[in-house]
């Protein structure tokens, strides 16, 4: 190293050595959008959003036992519907954008699939069983087999459950 490099790098030095600062116009950085578009942007991108919120679906809880039905496209212009069931083990998000993670043993594998609820591939959705759960992420589950898997199912009165529909 040069000697002007070594006093550069001394810690006395680096203290009072100040970077040059970017220029700045009218009191905000160049790269910087104003809030006056953002906010008119707002109310549209909120509409749009909520044009998006399927209303068909039953409400879907952590530790549901859901069977969906995807809509899987074959050729030209066929469609088909693939019947999924498993266990809902987490939920994320907020308004059209919530996902599912579902979870299936299929031939002693574990599988597990994220879904969009608002999203058209999404053909059905029905809520085969409920169960009492204490956490808000059920992924204890993956190292779980057999017995220990189970979940306590949790029943629904016939009155509750034509009252909450």
């Amino acid at each position: 190293m040069l000697a002007s490099q070594n006093r550069l790098l001394s810690g006395s030095r680096i203290a009072s050595f100040k970077q040059p600062q970017p220029f700045v116009a009218a009191g905000r950085s160049r790269c910087q959008p104003t809030i006056v578009a953002k906010a008119k942007l707002a109310p549209l991108v909120d509409a749009i959003k909520a044009d998006q919120i399927r209303t068909d679906l039953p409400p879907v809880n952590i530790g549901d036992t859901v069977r969906l039905g995807l809509l899987v496209q074959e050729g030209k212009g066929k469609t088909r519907t693939q019947r999924l069931e498993g266990v809902v083990i987490a939920q994320s998000g907020s308004g059209s954008n919530i996902t599912i993670t579902v979870r299936r043993v299929f031939q002693g594998v574990g599988v597990e699939m994220n879904f969009f609820l608002n999203s058209p591939v999404l053909g059905g959705l029905e809520v085969l069983r409920r169960a009492k759960v204490r956490r808000a992420k059920l992924y204890y589950l993956r190292d779980r087999t057999g017995k220990s898997a189970r979940l306590k199912e949790l029943f629904v009165r016939k009155e509750k459950a034509a009252a909450a529909n």
